[in-house]
């Protein structure tokens, strides 16, 4: 017997011996604390069979490797899925889930870029973000529906499939909780500015931003826009296009009370009104920095254009940082239905029409909701509401 032999075969009897000695209950306990976060992992306990047929005996030490392993591929999966919720290196991102397949099936816990929390595989991280294909795309457009981009680097399509199924088993009762906060906040908002005594077309734009009740306003939606940090999604939408239809519908409901019987309630004071560009600027531009970054060059190319043009603009690159045209995005700025950036502080520069172009605006979000929904085998009602209606009614 070689030198080498004998000193392999004094280790493994070494091993064997400290392993007998280690109560079983403190080996579990150990796997079991090391293995938080990753749900698939499961020692083995019963002897099995390697590839060549030989029976083996498992070893706390060996699920201990094997556990090693696994967190490795854990943390890479990671990269990957975040990678690709969050923009970066796609490319470079997609060669690496071809390269490391058995990454694809792993379950993580990672935050989008607004904070929410979600545990999915890449895949289902890419369907939380609506990453799918959307009509009328650019020919030679890059980086377009990473769902089914990722799909592909499967060694086994039905595996995706699988994975697809399980995300979208509750989608809608889990996007109507994810999404409820922000509902309720666009009905108080709404409310607040109803009711509130000091906006009125009797004052002047700049005296209106100027107004510490109007600030407040403004600081309580953005405010209400952050994620609950206790809320993990595990199904359906991270940030779903219909809240841009319950916009248009209450602001429709509230604009003034020409379809409604009492013609005392309160109400924007028109279409054009002091309060309705308020509820405006508050609200249309904070909803379009909340959405998933797919879908950002859509509001950077303007809403209106891509209607018009009848193409979906290239994907943004968020590889190096947030582009320079996106800074304060949702904040002092924001983008206007035809795409141009304009400083609110003055209100000749305010995007008369905004998302009260409803016929092009309804359309458009139909269109794109419908479409994320045939990816995922979804049918739903024509205008896609999964936020439902019974959340309309601002009271």
């Amino acid at each position: 017997m070689r030198a080498s032999d004998r000193v392999s075969e004094k280790k493994e009897v070494h091993i064997e011996k400290i392993d007998a000695r280690l109560p079983s209950i403190i080996k579990s306990h150990i796997l079991t604390f090391l293995g938080i976060g990753t749900k698939s992992f499961k020692p083995r306990v019963q002897p099995f069979k390697d590839k060549t047929g030989k029976t083996q005996f498992p070893t706390f030490y060996g699920n201990l490797f094997v556990l090693c392993t696994y967190m490795d591929r854990a943390k890479l999966t990671a990269t990957i899925a975040m990678n690709l919720l969050w923009h970066f290196r796609i490319e470079e991102t997609l060669t690496l889930a071809k390269q490391n397949k058995k990454c694809l099936s792993i379950p993580v816990l990672i935050k989008d870029p607004h904070g929410q929390w979600l545990e999915a595989t890449p895949l289902q991280a890419a369907c939380a973000a609506g990453d799918f294909d959307l009509p009328n795309k650019h020919a030679e457009a890059k980086n377009f529906g990473l769902a089914g981009r990722l799909r592909s680097c499967f060694e086994n399509p039905a595996h995706a499939d699988k994975q697809l199924a399980a995300w979208t088993e509750n989608w809608q009762e889990s996007t109507e909780t994810t999404m409820a906060p922000y509902v309720a906040a666009i009905n108080n908002t709404c409310k607040q500015i109803i009711e509130c005594k000091e906006i009125s077309d009797d004052i002047s734009w700049e005296t209106m931003l100027a107004l510490p009740i109007f600030l407040q306003i403004d600081e309580d939606f953005k405010k209400a826009l952050v994620p609950n940090s206790n809320h993990i999604v595990r199904s359906g939408f991270l940030f779903s296009m219909t809240i841009f239809l319950h916009l248009i519908e209450t602001f429709q409901a509230n604009t003034n009370n020409d379809n409604i019987e009492d013609k005392s309630h309160p109400n924007l004071g028109g279409w054009w009104s002091r309060k309705s560009t308020a509820l405006e600027v508050v609200i249309y531009p904070k909803l379009q920095a909340r959405t998933a970054r797919c879908d950002l060059a859509i509001f950077k190319a303007g809403i209106s254009h891509v209607v018009s043009e009848n193409k979906i603009p290239a994907r943004l690159d968020f590889s190096n940082g947030i582009p320079v045209d996106l800074t304060d995005v949702g904040a002092t700025l924001l983008f206007g239905f035809d795409g141009k950036k304009y400083n609110r502080q003055s209100e000749a520069e305010i995007p008369w029409g905004g998302f009260r172009s409803t016929a092009r605006a309804t359309e458009f979000f139909k269109t794109c909701i419908q479409q994320k929904h045939q990816q995922l085998g979804i049918c739903g009602p024509s205008q896609a509401t999964l936020i439902g209606r019974r959340y309309y009614s601002v009271g």
